[in-house]
């Protein structure tokens, strides 16, 4: 039937070759050859697909290059904040209890792929709450923060949206090769690094200074 898959593979078509296209939409090529029958390496092929369902640039025709990096938790421990705080949280926000699946539980299997959706909401809290939108998710994001005691009722919204920049200028750091323009050249792309690296550094080291004013004042 058409609809979406059927666009999918045509889009997938017009960007990569069919030996690719068939590890992201679930198709087989082993009647054409025997080979297919000893490739073992379905997620490096199906790196190109998700680049390109995702909305990325695909990779130069043919090569299979990396993938999407997701956002990182960790941006956040670099913030100041624990992670045994990040896991209160994130158990209040997607309601992890004794009754939620040993995998997504803390030190699960999944529990990694957890950490990271909690990192995009956060990295895009300022965006959808600009647009007004997902209000019932932003409530809940807000009342997970409070709920682990990282932020209070008042700067909850200031303090997820520094969470926020923080982790957006790590992604595009460690998503260049997918972010930038074709035409932009090595140079450009240098300075895009070192201006996120430089504006990061700026920050932690302002969070250094409150930190140190804030001990001064015990």
């Amino acid at each position: 039937a058409g609809g979406i898959r059927p666009g999918a593979c045509n889009l997938l078509a017009e960007s990569m070759p069919n030996e690719f296209v068939v590890h992201t939409t679930g198709h087989e090529l082993k009647g054409l050859s025997a080979v297919y029958e000893y490739l073992d390496a379905k997620v490096a092929n199906s790196m190109p697909g998700a680049r390109v369902l995702a909305g990325w640039p695909p990779p130069p025709w043919g090569q299979r290059g990396p993938g999407p990096k997701p956002a990182r938790v960790s941006v956040i421990v670099g913030c100041g904040v624990s992670m045994v705080t990040i896991d209160i949280i994130v158990d209040e926000l997607y309601a992890i209890d004794s009754s939620t699946a040993p995998p997504l539980r803390n030190g699960g299997a999944m529990r990694e792929p957890l950490l990271r959706c909690f990192a995009t909401q956060v990295m895009y809290f300022k965006e959808r709450l600009d647009a007004g939108e997902m209000r019932m998710v932003l409530m809940k994001l807000k009342d997970a923060v409070v709920h682990a005691k990282a932020a209070n009722t008042n700067n909850v919204e200031v303090t997820l949206v520094q969470w926020g920049v923080q982790v957006r200028r790590q992604f595009d750091i460690d998503n260049l090769a997918l972010t930038t323009r074709d035409a932009d050249t090595g140079m450009a792309q240098l300075v895009h690094v070192m201006k996120n690296i430089s504006d990061a550094v700026g920050n932690i080291a302002a969070q250094q200074r409150e930190a140190a004013i804030a001990v001064d004042t015990l």
